[in-house]
């Protein structure tokens, strides 16, 4: 389970929220973004949900925090999301690690879902690659880097 603290700067008064999220596993969330429609989305990893040890985890909320979806991706081990970056036809991209697939070890996990945060595509990338730090960002105009 993590805490969540959001504090909007905008023209209108002031939103606040403190929440958490997760289940009764072992939950991290290490980056978060506001997205299009002014909500945010967060990636980390979990083992309170998911089919691994621990899963990449994708969490979408709405301004105020409530949990528009989660979703979890990965295999048998272990996936970490450390980065995430929204498209601009609002489809998602995260970055992290897999050990569930690749050469062996730690390996670069990339993966693209769709704005309800279905699957589109996942990529590994090999090399036991734990002291590499994934991180996705984004060019003009809109291309994954």
């Amino acid at each position: 389970m993590f805490l969540v603290t959001f504090i909007g700067a905008y023209a209108q008064p002031p939103k606040k929220f403190y929440c958490r999220y997760g289940g009764n596993g072992y939950d991290e969330g290490n980056d978060v973004k506001q997205t299009l429609d002014g909500g945010y989305i967060i990636t980390g990893s979990t083992s309170s949900i998911g089919q691994g040890n621990t899963d990449m985890y994708l969490l979408k909320l709405d301004s105020m925090g409530q949990v528009k979806f989660q979703k979890t991706f990965g295999g048998v081990s272990n996936e970490i999301g450390k980065s995430i970056v929204q498209l601009a036809d609002s489809s998602y991209v995260m970055a992290g690690y897999t050990s569930s697939s690749g050469v062996g070890g730690y390996d670069v996990f990339l993966v693209k879902a769709d704005k309800t945060g279905n699957l589109i595509w996942q990529k590994t990338y090999g090399g036991g690659a734990t002291g590499i730090l994934p991180i996705v960002w984004m060019q003009q105009p809109m291309e994954v880097l």
